[in-house]
């Protein structure tokens, strides 16, 4: 498919936990984390959040899970601040004992092809013949998804052809690994490869 541009509307991390009591969390080390930053930390019955309106963001801990949003547009402060605010993070949580962390990317892509769904007709579902001759009626709107193992990591991707836009196509993906979370340069690093893995899978389609 041929892109004109992919365009991230958010990037997060979002971390999973064995077990993580929010309780323990260390308040006074999230502040510490955005000197010179306003932080505005609240506790919630099941949930602690942490809101960062300079930066127009924020930090969830929920049940066992932590995820910590980027607005997307600039990619390399996207990949400095999700590395170490989530790194940061982990710390404050007293060393929690981690199961898995993923990367997930919301967005859109533009393309000079004449219809998305058609294009993604085609390209998965062999052109709905069989589905089409089934039901007695045309396709007209398909938002497939599908899984696969590359790279060390696990891709849940989802696409939907945008409502006002017949050459533009929204995505979802998250990009999962069953590890610990790694040293921050190289979740940074991470970031932008992975991200740089998924503009080719998009050229793909």
């Amino acid at each position: 498919m041929n892109l004109t541009e992919l365009k991230l509307n958010k990037i997060n991390i979002t971390v999973v936990f064995n077990k993580l009591d929010k309780d323990l969390i260390r308040r006074d080390f999230i502040k510490r984390s955005f000197e010179g930053t306003e932080v505005i930390i609240t506790d919630l019955s099941d949930v602690l959040l942490v809101i960062l309106p300079k930066l127009q963001t924020q930090i969830v801990f929920e049940g066992r899970r932590l995820l910590v949003d980027f607005p997307g547009k600039d990619i390399e402060k996207a990949a400095d601040y999700l590395a170490k605010t989530c790194t940061n993070l982990i710390r404050a949580t007293q060393e929690a004992p981690i199961e898995a962390y993923g990367i997930n990317l919301d967005g859109n892509s533009v393309t000079n092809d004449t219809d998305v769904n058609n294009h993604l007709l085609d390209v998965c579902y062999a052109g709905g013949t069989k589905l089409k001759s089934a039901i007695g009626a045309d396709i007209i709107s398909v938002a497939p998804s599908f899984s696969f193992f590359k790279h060390n990591a696990l891709f849940n991707l989802a696409l939907k052809p945008a409502r006002d836009n017949h050459k533009c196509i929204d995505f979802h993906c998250n990009i999962h690994f069953n590890a610990i979370v790694p040293e921050e340069k190289t979740v940074r690093q991470q970031v932008l490869d992975y991200l740089e893995y998924f503009r080719e899978i998009m050229v793909m389609l």
